[in-house]
């Protein structure tokens, strides 16, 4: 069955649903009733005046949301207190930029070598641009959403150089949903900077990995002009990873002893019901005393984990999408109506927190006994931040660690400690 557009339509870019629109300042001097909105270039960490490539910049990345219609009309001022402070930063989220949007102003800041004469005024405005949308509303476009043109993705293989160096229509609808019905949007804001995400140019693909049932897209020859993604996968299970649609299953594994992750092979992993039919696969696993653990919700309250359903991946309860995956499905735990507090974390302040369990499944038989789940408390782990990056790391076998998340532990956020990986399986 073709993956319909009403079942796996893409949100793209997110939007936030607990960011409140800006007030503005008045109306637009255009005559389009449009909030104003303020910018201005930093005069204490750039110096006075800013280097011209940074005040023309700002101009720029107004002038590139006001040739749009969004809710929002920019205008670049030198004195006063603006509603974006763009400043110098010797190492932003991210790595050129990124937006503090949990205080006001909301803060940009810049890599501050882009003050050099190799950096354009037009590539500093694409950054501030990207910037400037996390303050009206817009997350990255990451997961499927890098193949629908953004300003919200990330960098092309040039450095601080975006895929998309102005705003679209895409970023317009968007925003303008967390202006008029801001509840209706599907991400929160993170907590901390966010940054513009890892390089996202459009894969090409000629061919898909044989791991499972992979197929090679059935689209247009370039991707980037694809209109929706999900229309071109075979199946409506399917999850869409460098031009190829997987029926691979995907939980979200947590590397508790600091040991790395080690996984086997298909052959010799173990049968679990990942979907939730009752028909178990044959998939890769857990090796025997790995030191790592599957997150898991007993969400039947029964004392075991009976299908994928009840681990955090493609399989389990999430809003629809091309690329169902872990970090999506424990979302879901941090909207209040769910018992969370929408900080874009999992603790102890989301009523969630105290029923996640890590499960080791210490002997390696695909069933989980009482001695091997365990509480996040146990290990330590304080709190697992909802947001993520794309990896393409796989291990010997070929498991594919596609999205990379981070864990609070002992008051530090540990990087490369949890993953939603794409296993392998025979069936």
């Amino acid at each position: 069955m073709l993956c319909s557009t009403a079942s796996a339509q893409l949100k793209c870019p997110p939007c936030y649903y607990n960011q409140a629109p800006l007030p503005g300042h008045g109306a637009a001097p255009d005559g389009s009733k449009r909030r104003v909105i303020t910018l201005k270039a930093d005069t204490v960490s750039w110096g006075s005046p800013p280097p011209a490539n940074i005040s023309a910049g700002t101009q720029k990345a107004a002038d590139k949301w006001n040739q749009v219609t969004t809710c929002y009309y920019f205008s670049v001022i030198t004195s006063g207190t603006p509603d974006f402070l763009v400043t110098s930063n010797t190492s932003p989220q991210g790595g050129c930029a990124d937006n503090k949007i949990n205080s006001y102003p909301y803060t940009i800041e810049l890599l501050n070598a882009v003050q050099h004469t190799n950096y354009s005024s037009d590539l500093i405005g694409s950054l501030i641009a990207h910037e400037i949308g996390h303050g009206i509303g817009l997350d990255n476009a990451d997961n499927g959403c890098l193949y629908r043109a953004s300003i919200m993705q990330g960098y092309t293989g040039t450095a601080c150089q975006q895929v998309t160096p102005a705003p679209t229509a895409a970023d317009v609808s968007k925003s303008n949903q967390n202006c008029t019905s801001q509840g209706t949007c599907d991400r929160s804001v993170p907590i901390g900077p966010i940054g513009i995400p890892e390089t996202t140019s459009c894969p090409r693909a000629a061919t898909c990995p044989n791991e499972g049932k992979a197929y090679l897209l059935d689209g247009p020859s370039d991707p980037c002009l694809w209109p929706d993604i999900a229309n071109w996968c075979p199946n409506s299970g399917d999850v869409v990873f460098s031009n190829c649609c997987y029926q691979n299953e995907s939980p979200i594994i947590v590397d508790l002893q600091h040991s790395g992750f080690r996984l086997t092979d298909a052959a010799d992993g173990v049968y679990f019901d990942f979907s939730g039919d009752g028909v178990p696969k044959l998939v890769s696993w857990l090796a025997t005393n790995s030191g790592d653990a599957w997150l898991a919700l007993d969400r039947n309250h029964n004392g075991k984990i009976d299908s994928g359903r009840e681990l955090f991946g493609n399989y389990t309860a999430q809003p629809a999408s091309p690329n169902p995956n872990g970090f999506a499905a424990l979302a879901e735990f941090d909207k209040p109506i769910n018992g969370g507090n929408g900080d874009g974390v999992i603790d102890a302040r989301d009523a969630v927190f105290g029923r996640l369990l890590l499960w080791t499944d210490d002997n390696h038989n695909g069933v989980s006994e009482p001695e091997e789940l365990h509480s996040l408390q146990e290990f330590g782990i304080l709190a697992i931040d909802l947001r993520y990056t794309f990896s393409s790391w796989r291990d010997l076998y070929g498991n594919l660690f596609r999205f990379k998340g981070r864990v609070l532990r002992e008051q530090k956020w540990e990087d490369r400690t949890i993953y939603d990986v794409l296993l392998l399986t025979n069936q």
